[in-house]
């Protein structure tokens, strides 16, 4: 499902190719158990944390609640 209202950023996308699975990664707005990725064509998919986890996006991976740096 493609992340409405989000624009993958031109700079991430010319500088990483958003190829690589750590690359172009960043929260949803809004919803801390949801984040975005975008893929090499510069398309955004809003993709799920499992359920007891949130987005980190110090960390740029879905962690535990207490464990979360989300900023």
């Amino acid at each position: 499902m493609a992340a409405l209202d989000f624009h993958c950023p031109a700079k991430d996308l010319a500088a990483t190719g958003c190829k690589d699975p750590s690359s172009c990664l960043y929260p949803f707005p809004g919803l801390p158990h949801k984040y975005i990725h975008c893929d090499h064509q510069g398309v955004a998919h809003e993709k799920d944390c499992p359920s007891d986890q949130i987005w980190d996006n110090v960390g740029k991976a879905c962690t535990h609640p207490r464990k979360g740096r989300r900023s």
